[in-house]
């Protein structure tokens, strides 16, 4: 089951019809990742299929990411036709996502290494064919077990206790204002940008999980 993520009326009007609609009442700094643990701890992963939890603006970004395939309605065929571990929605070119991440927020590198060195993971750098962006991705209930338990829960149980994880991302798009007057904060932490690529960060580390590209 693909569930995607609404929490106000605007984003309401963005969902695509045949994911599943999921409230976000909480909005915490995790974005996506706060309902991904939700519903993996519920076993939503494990009702057959593929699973994934996408944000409200995954049309959008397809219409415009520069190498995507825009959104058309074969999209749900296509991946229920997949047989591979993964399915990465939002198609970019190959590249060094850690190194671009720090490019794009300045000092993301620093916390990522201090949280991964912190929970024991020994991350193995490479280039990715088919990099993951913005949590557009879904898998299978294998991917999902050993990612959760190996890098994604262990993440979450620390992030926030890292001295620089709400400092200022420098993400070019301003907080939605719902947000802002959520958490009194005018500007993105760091949480979403490290949580994202963590998908990457598993895949380094463990290539022998096949990935298919939409």
């Amino acid at each position: 089951m693909i569930h995607q993520i609404y929490y106000d009326f605007e984003t309401q009007r963005q969902l695509i019809p045949g994911f599943k609609p999921y409230e976000n009442k909480e909005c915490s700094p995790l974005f996506e990742n706060h309902v991904i643990l939700d519903l993996l701890n519920q076993g939503a992963h494990r009702k057959g299929g593929y699973f994934g939890v996408i944000g409200p603006r995954f049309k959008h970004k397809l219409q415009s990411w520069p190498t995507a395939t825009p959104y058309n309605e074969s999209l749900l065929d296509f991946i229920r036709n997949q047989t591979s571990d993964v399915v990465n929605l939002l198609k970019g070119t190959p590249t060094d996502t850690i190194e671009y991440g720090e490019y794009c927020h300045p000092g993301f590198k620093s916390i990522l290494f201090d949280l991964l060195n912190e929970i024991g993971f020994e991350l193995e750098k490479r280039e990715l064919e088919s990099a993951i962006h913005c949590n557009c991705f879904v898998a299978n209930e294998q991917f999902w077990d050993h990612y959760a338990r190996e890098l994604l829960f262990p993440i979450c149980e620390i992030i926030n206790q890292h001295p620089r994880i709400y400092a200022n991302s420098r993400y070019s798009r301003p907080l939605p204002r719902t947000l802002r007057k959520r958490w009194g904060r005018s500007s993105y932490p760091f949480h979403p940008f490290i949580l994202e690529r963590l998908p990457n960060v598993f895949l380094m580390k463990h290539p022998d999980y096949t990935v298919t590209t939409w």
